[in-house]
């Protein structure tokens, strides 16, 4: 679709398109496919968006920019975590001294980090996701940090296919 964009033939949106489909059911296949399905999107992240800021500059179109900018956009657990990162790194330097105003702007990142997240679950989830259900997201954003340090160090490259129950 990237490359079909570049040339002028850019995707159109389907609002009758369907895309099906049983996801694993065992831990282990599901851990595979997280990990193919986010190394994946980081993998796309890195090595198209600049392609398509190249494209867009030569061609001057801004609708590579903007499906840059889209794909620019890492994974929520991947963006909580750096900003729970970069929040240490902030109150780190504070505490030795440094300028409070990064973990002040920090903070109010969160908070709307959060209102957003809120907002959304609000909006279109309620009634299948219980609020206890999402409150348990930290410790899957937990769960998911080993997951992302396996893409600086060894990210997966292979297709693997994934086990189904059905």
């Amino acid at each position: 679709a990237l490359d079909l964009a570049i040339v002028g033939h850019p995707a159109a949106f389907c609002a009758s398109a369907r895309v099906t489909g049983a996801l694993p059911g065992q831990n282990h296949a599901a851990k595979s496919q997280r990990t193919r399905w986010e190394h994946g999107h980081l993998q796309t992240l890195l090595t198209q968006v600049p392609r398509l800021l190249k494209a867009a500059l030569q061609q001057r179109r801004f609708d590579l920019v903007a499906i840059a900018l889209d794909l620019s956009v890492p994974p929520l657990s991947l963006l909580a975590i750096l900003w729970l990162a970069a929040t240490a790194i902030a109150l780190l330097a504070s505490a030795i001294g440094g300028s409070t105003v990064p973990v002040l702007l920090l903070a109010l990142e969160g908070g709307l980090l959060l209102v957003s997240i809120l907002a959304a679950w609000a909006k279109f989830t309620r009634r299948e996701l219980p609020l206890g259900t999402l409150l348990s997201v930290p410790l899957y954003v937990l769960w998911k940090i080993p997951l992302y340090l396996a893409f600086l160090v060894k990210p997966q490259t292979q297709w693997i296919r994934t086990d189904r129950d059905v």
